[in-house]
């Protein structure tokens, strides 16, 4: 891979946001998150959107994909 092909390296999420993609990750509802982080669920609504913004995703899920390949969110395997 050359350095043209190379993907950039994401920028870091603060700690609010990485223990809510984390929660994401682990299967909570925005709803749940906000209970369990002892926030409104509108707040948790803005951190998703700025975290969005800062990787440039259309969507939360795709923020989800980025944050998994370059290791910022660990996400456990089902065994079924």
């Amino acid at each position: 891979m050359t350095e043209e092909t190379k993907p950039t390296q994401p920028k870091p999420l603060s700690p609010q946001q990485r223990i809510i993609m984390q929660h994401l990750a682990d299967g909570l509802t925005q709803k749940e998150i906000g209970r369990a982080m002892g926030i409104k669920l509108d707040t948790i609504k803005k951190y998703l959107k700025k975290i969005r913004k800062k990787y440039g995703c259309a969507s939360t899920l795709q923020c989800m994909a980025v944050l998994v390949s370059c290791g910022e969110i660990v996400v456990e395997s089902i065994d079924r």
